[in-house]
């Protein structure tokens, strides 16, 4: 991970937990749930996809800057998930042949941030589990309201995210929105008629 790639991400995560703490103690837009609770940012994970080693960087970063996270209030599940992309290609970096990035101890911890691995699939790419449900089955936003989005009954999914390996000097991933094909509208009867 180079810097360019990773600086801003601490302070993004940072605001959208800001945010959500604020629009939990407000009632949500016509079409999304109401979220007067009281309870800052209940029910709602916020999801991170990286490479290896992106986990120790984000709990050190928030650690060192002394960033409150905390647990879910409602049910204690983490508020930040970090899914670090594992697998691949061998060899593919220095990375690969440092264990540190893929140490987990005591040091590197941090309440309300937690660490799940993803593996690619038979193709060698890996596909983010859509909005509803993530790897284990979960709501994605810990079965509440989405972040800034409509309730997992209003969403749309006619597309998926996938991501793949790109040659660098250090892991990078590249990632696709693909969209489902859509059936045509044209009306083939009709035009064959007219000739």
């Amino acid at each position: 991970m180079h810097g360019d790639h990773v600086f801003g991400l601490p302070g993004m995560l940072l605001t959208f937990l800001s945010l959500l703490e604020t629009t939990s103690k407000v009632s949500g837009p016509p079409g999304f749930p109401s979220a007067e609770t009281g309870d800052p940012i209940k029910s709602r994970t916020l999801r991170v996809y990286g490479p290896v080693g992106l986990y120790n960087y984000i709990c050190m970063t928030l650690m060192l800057c002394e960033a409150k996270v905390g647990v879910n209030a409602q049910d204690g599940r983490p508020v930040i998930v970090v899914h670090e992309l594992v697998g691949g290609e061998p060899g593919w970096s220095p990375r690969d042949r440092r264990a540190a990035f893929r140490k987990r101890d005591a040091d590197f911890a941090m309440p309300g941030v937690e660490s799940r691995s993803l593996s690619p699939e038979a193709d060698g790419f890996w596909t983010i589990p859509p909005f509803e449900k993530d790897a284990d089955g979960e709501g994605a936003h810990g079965g509440g309201a989405g972040f800034l989005l409509p309730p997992p009954q209003r969403r749309r999914q006619d597309f998926v995210v996938r991501a793949g390996m790109v040659k660098h000097t250090v892991p990078t991933f590249a990632y696709t929105v693909q969209e489902h094909d859509k059936p045509g509208t044209m009306d083939v009867a009709a035009v064959r008629a007219r000739g």
